[in-house]
C-alpha cells in the first residue's frame, strides 16, 4: 500500500495503472474518500465504473464489499468544511476538485446533483471556477 496524506497520491493512483493502492484511508485521509463516496453516489446510482475507480484506490475487493464500503461511506455526512479545515494547502484544494472531477465522469455521464456537490465544495475550498 501506498502512503497518503495527500489528495496528489490518490490522482496518482489513478493516473498509473501499475500504482498500488492506497487501501481504507483514516484520518484527513479517509474524507477524501468519504467525499469520493458522496460523489459516486450523487446520482443514486452507483454504475460498475465507479466501482472500478474506488477498486483502484481501496484495494481488491469484490462488488459486494466495494458497495458495503461505500455505502458505510455515504452513511457519513459530507462536510466540506472539515474538508477543507483538512487541507488548507491550494494545490491540495486544486487536486481534491480534480479528484471529484474523476468521481462525477467516471460513469461518462454528469448529473445536475453531482454537479451541485462540485459547486459545493469549490465554495468551501474557496476556488473559483476557472
Amino acid at each position: 500500500m501506498r502512503a497518503m496524506g495527500r489528495p496528489r497520491a490518490y490522482l496518482d493512483v489513478l493516473d498509473d495503472p501499475s500504482a498500488p493502492p492506497l487501501g481504507k484511508p483514516t484520518g484527513p485521509d479517509a474524507l477524501l474518500m468519504g467525499m469520493l463516496a458522496h460523489m459516486f453516489h450523487a446520482d443514486d446510482d452507483v454504475a460498475r465504473s465507479e466501482l472500478a475507480v474506488f477498486a483502484r484506490l481501496v484495494g481488491p475487493m469484490d462488488d459486494k464489499q466495494l458497495r458495503a464500503y461505500l455505502d458505510d461511506l455515504v452513511a457519513q455526512p459530507l462536510d466540506y468544511q472539515a474538508l477543507a479545515r483538512a487541507f488548507p494547502d491550494p494545490q491540495d484544494r486544486d487536486d481534491i476538485v480534480t479528484l471529484a472531477e474523476h468521481a462525477i465522469w467516471s460513469d461518462n455521464r454528469v448529473e445536475h446533483g453531482e454537479v451541485d456537490m462540485i459547486e459545493d465544495l469549490m465554495a468551501a475550498l474557496e476556488i473559483r471556477p476557472g
